[in-house]
């Protein structure tokens, strides 16, 4: 069961594309009801995601949006992520997929908790 899950992790993933490129960065998880969370992203030192979610039995999901940006400008992208906590080891193991992603694949994404829960938006320059 899940009990600490709030704080700051650094995220490494793939994208939900044939290259699977990876990428990397901060989430910040804000526990705001015994089930919920907010949460917030830091990719790669300047594209940032918001989402909320609620977890139950070591699994966690969040529904995330961002804003597009350059020839994207002014579209919302949402998707949902699923992750299993890993209490013992502090750890995230998750997928997730974007509603306008490629549907033939998946992206994926794994977190460590941070020790210093310091905010996310300081963290934004360590990426």
């Amino acid at each position: 069961m899940i009990t600490h899950i709030e704080g700051t992790y650094k995220v490494i993933g793939t994208n939900q594309d044939a290259t699977g490129a990876s990428y990397s960065g901060f989430l910040h998880l804000n526990q705001t009801h015994p089930h919920r969370v907010d949460a917030e992203w830091v990719i790669s030192g300047s594209q940032t995601l918001k989402g909320s979610g609620f977890f139950h039995d070591n699994t966690l999901v969040i529904n995330f949006y961002y804003e597009g940006e350059a020839e994207q400008a002014g579209k919302r992208f949402k998707g949902v992520v699923v992750y299993r906590y890993h209490e013992d080891t502090n750890t995230l193991q998750g997928f997730w997929s974007e509603k306008h992603g490629d549907l033939d694949y998946l992206g994926f994404e794994n977190g460590t908790k941070l020790k210093d829960d310091s905010a996310i938006f300081k963290l934004k320059d360590l990426n």
